[in-house]
């Protein structure tokens, strides 16, 4: 029961993580329609010599708080690439079970007699690769490299915070 639990950990992963890029998509092309319909309302206007919408000011989307919301972004991207990359790697770690194994092991037997080797030599070979066994997939340190949007995300996070404190401090 609790390997097929684990094995479906990468799959339920794959799924937030596919379930986030849809939110993210879906807010960028909510965001890229809302400029877009303000530019063509500028536009008209400009064309029609009636006054620009917001005193002829372009939309300005600035201030401390985008660093907060470029922060969380970050960060939490970086959280889930990192989870994710992790799930992965200990999912191709734990690899198909014993079976799998001893089905490898017969096929290889069964090339290396294909090929002319003796029995003897096929002990050797066989010998050689239960004292060095070899990894197939990637190491796991590589789920870290999540951890560089990560930073980059608690950098906006201490930015924003550090902007918020001196705003305040200006204020009282």
């Amino acid at each position: 029961m609790i390997p097929i639990l684990i094995n479906l950990i990468p799959f339920v992963l794959l799924l937030g993580s596919l379930a986030l890029l849809c939110i993210v998509v879906f807010y960028l092309v909510l965001r890229f329609k809302k400029l877009d319909l303000a530019h063509r309302e500028r536009m008209t206007a400009l064309e029609q010599g009636a006054p620009l919408p917001n005193g002829g000011a372009a939309p300005v989307v600035s201030g401390h708080r985008v660093y907060l919301l470029r922060g969380m972004i970050w960060l939490f991207t970086g959280l889930a690439l990192t989870a994710f990359l992790f799930g992965l790697v200990s999912a191709i770690e734990s690899g198909p079970g014993p079976e799998h194994d001893l089905e490898m092991k017969l096929f290889r037997q069964k090339s290396l007699k294909g090929m002319g080797a003796t029995e003897e030599q096929i002990r050797a070979v066989e010998a050689e690769n239960q004292r060095n066994p070899r990894r197939h997939g990637p190491p796991t340190i590589l789920a870290l490299i999540g951890l560089i949007p990560a930073g980059v995300g608690l950098a906006y996070l201490i930015f924003y915070a550090m902007e918020e404190r001196r705003l305040r401090a200006g204020v009282a």
